[in-house]
């Protein structure tokens, strides 16, 4: 290991877990210098063309099947990381493991079909559904590796474990989960957006680790070519 990877690596063990304040998720490794004082940021800068971007995440389907309601859902669309802001970010590099927290309005967006029973009320239909998860909140560990290839190190992420939490609210809209009965679907929709710190918990678990997965995959592929180099000098 050469004198100015020690040096590198030094820094970042230093700033393990840098609070950033108000800064956006995307711009957090190109437009952010990890080594400046809270403050000192070019994310006000027009971002460069390698920033991480997130746009629509999209899961082709998944669902669930719980308390005898079946819930299928195709066409998953995520969309609000790109508005999302970093609230920690950094490296241990003597755990090898990388910590990443953001939080973000999102909004949820597909296709479905509905067949069984939610507390004992009717929910058969299918159509469009849109849920808005409001404040966000998640939090990812992720173990690494440094690689070495043409002479420059890499960091190899490896997999992740993260959490989660929506802090202010979740909002469910539903085009036909009662078979067009507006009375009883009302009453659906009152009792899932009263309740909805229980139903987000206990029915939108699947929901939410595609979703995961889909975020470290991107964060995976955005940060696979940028050396350790790269990181010193964003």
């Amino acid at each position: 290991m050469d004198l100015n990877l020690y040096f590198v690596l030094g820094l970042f063990q230093l700033s393990s877990v840098l609070a950033t304040g108000q800064i956006p998720l995307k711009c957090f490794l190109k437009d952010f210098n990890f080594f400046n004082v809270l403050g000192e940021t070019s994310c006000n800068e027009v971002p460069k063309a390698n920033s991480l971007h997130f746009g629509t995440l999209l899961v082709n389907s998944t669902g669930f099947n719980i308390d005898g309601w079946i819930f299928e859902a195709k066409n998953v669309k995520y969309n609000g990381l790109d508005d999302a802001v970093l609230d920690e970010f950094g490296f241990n590099f003597s755990a090898k493991v990388l910590q990443l927290t953001f939080h973000t309005d999102m909004v949820v967006k597909c296709d479905y079909k509905s067949t069984g029973f939610l507390h004992s009320l009717p929910v058969n239909g299918e159509g469009f559904t849109e849920v808005t998860l409001k404040n966000l909140q998640m939090g990812y560990s992720i173990p690494f590796d440094i690689k070495e290839a043409d002479g420059k190190n890499f960091i190899e992420l490896k997999s992740f474990d993260n959490w989660y939490n929506i802090k202010d609210k979740t909002e469910f809209k539903f085009t036909s989960l009662t078979n067009k009965n507006k009375g009883l679907g009302d009453e659906v929709h009152q009792l899932m957006n009263q309740k909805w710190r229980y139903f987000t918990a206990h029915y939108g678990k699947n929901f939410m680790e595609s979703l995961s997965e889909k975020i470290f995959s991107v964060f995976k592929n955005y940060v696979k070519p940028l050396s350790l180099k790269d990181f010193a000098e964003c």
